[in-house]
Formats: C-alpha cells, structure tokens, sequence
C-alpha cells in the first residue's frame, strides 16, 4: 500500500488503476526491514557505479524502478532490496 498525493480536481475512486509517478532522486533504499509504510520491494536488476553513486534498476514485479543509491549501499545482481517513497513526493493519477 502507498500513500501520495493526487491532483485537487483529480477524481479517482477507489478500485479504479491508477499511475504513480515518483522522481527518481526521490527514492532510497530502506536498510529496515521491519518497516511497512511506502516501502516497495523488489529485485535488483541492474547496479551502476557512477562515483558519487549508485544507480540501479529494481524489478517490482513487471514494472522497473530506477533510483541513486549512496555508494556506501553494496548492490548485488538478483539481491532483494526494499525502497521508501516517501508520501509527499508520490504523485497519484489517474490511469489513461
């Protein structure tokens, strides 16, 4: 389940698909495990070095996330890895 925010005017009931748009310098990874709130979970698909970073592409089911992980976060091909998006940076629409 993710909180975010939708448009004033938008008019999204519930059952209804919707689109989630989150920037990608908003995400990080979350190092606890036992937290629920606005985590996603996934599988790391694909990890970059870029100096001052990682990037990497991380496989939610069929849908891939990219986000800039601190080089201190050690990615591993195939490793599972649990993302926060926090509430205020989620954009809800409605789908097309």
């Amino acid at each position: 389940r993710l909180t975010g925010v939708a448009p004033a005017r938008a008019e999204i009931t519930e059952g209804q698909g919707v689109t989630v748009v989150v920037r990608p310098e908003d995400i990080s990874v979350c190092l606890d495990r036992t937290a629920q709130e606005n985590i996603l979970r996934g599988t790391i698909r694909q990890a970059t070095y870029c100096g001052s970073h990682n990037e990497l592409l991380v496989g939610i089911g069929a849908d891939t996330v990219k986000l800039r992980a601190p080089k201190s976060v050690q990615p591993e091909l195939g490793a599972a890895i649990a993302l926060h998006l926090p509430p205020g940076v989620v954009r809800v629409l409605a789908a097309t």
